[in-house]
């Protein structure tokens, strides 16, 4: 159903990533939601709440640790040098 509301112009946005703070103690489980959600490759933006500023640096340390296709991967590098 995501991918079919994506294929169709909707923007889809990953939120509750951290299992609402259930994953904070697991590394694992932190990872792999992590990736199966960048892994749909329908996901447009994720909201994630932190309650530490570390966590931010923790969370874009795990982000950029999934594997990327190689459109994902051109359209990530544009970004970051249009930020």
């Amino acid at each position: 159903m995501v991918r079919k509301l994506h294929k169709t112009g909707k923007g889809v946005l990953g939120m509750k990533l951290i299992g609402e703070g259930a994953f904070r103690n697991s590394d694992e489980k932190r990872d792999k939601s992590i990736s199966y959600v960048l892994g749909l490759g329908c996901v447009d933006a994720m909201v994630v709440g932190f309650e530490k500023i570390e966590e931010i640096d923790d969370f874009a340390a795990r982000v950029r640790k999934v594997p990327r296709k190689p459109a994902l991967a051109a359209a990530s590098a544009l970004q970051a040098c249009t930020v």
